[in-house]
């Protein structure tokens, strides 16, 4: 019988395929999380998402990784005035080790 892998072990296997920056506070990591976020900015102008931001608050959940689209999308969309709760599920060993409720104020 063969063995079922966890999503924690999918997701280690998948980021040793298509490695990530680990450390986000890296010069490499804060171009990604700037990345990420103009991305966001831009993204937010779309007629759609503008129509979401008027409801004036919103929840994300971030289900991968370290967390940093979340966080950068849940800036962008504080920068337009929504109030964002954001959670983030880190199966990922090695990104549980990150603390990523420091980003969230850069």
């Amino acid at each position: 019988m063969r063995h079922m892998l966890s999503v924690a072990e999918q997701l280690e296997k998948f980021y040793r395929l298509f490695p990530w920056v680990e450390d986000l506070f890296s010069p490499e990591g804060k171009a990604r999380y700037k990345l990420a976020l103009d991305f966001f900015r831009q993204l937010l102008e779309h007629d759609w998402l503008k129509e979401l931001l008027s409801k004036g608050e919103l929840s994300l959940v971030d289900i991968c990784g370290t967390g940093v689209g979340g966080v950068a999308l849940a800036k962008a969309l504080a920068e337009k005035g929504a109030r964002v709760r954001l959670a983030v599920a880190r199966y990922q060993q090695r990104a549980r080790s990150q603390p990523v409720e420091s980003l969230v104020s850069t």
